[in-house]
């Protein structure tokens, strides 16, 4: 939650939209090397687990449903 809360902060204070930056890069680059992604795709994927992910920790959805969201996200990336 610390990271969210941070991305929410540097859209007040620009001294942190720098750092936000180079945190969101290095996890699409940990994403794209495993398989040579497309960096637009690595980032896409990055937003799409990120966006999953506040949607948990807001209890907007399950376990279950996050589960089944990655599944299916993974089938895509695959398919």
């Amino acid at each position: 939650m610390f990271q969210f809360e941070m991305i929410v902060e540097a859209t007040r204070r620009h001294e942190l939209r720098e750092p936000i930056r180079a945190l969101y890069r290095r996890y699409t680059v940990a994403l794209g090397t495993d398989s040579n992604r497309d960096p637009a795709l690595s980032r896409a994927l990055f937003a799409s687990l990120d966006g999953l992910m506040l949607q948990f920790f807001s209890h907007a959805i399950t376990a279950d449903e996050l589960r089944d969201a990655v599944r299916a996200l993974a089938a895509a990336v695959r398919s």
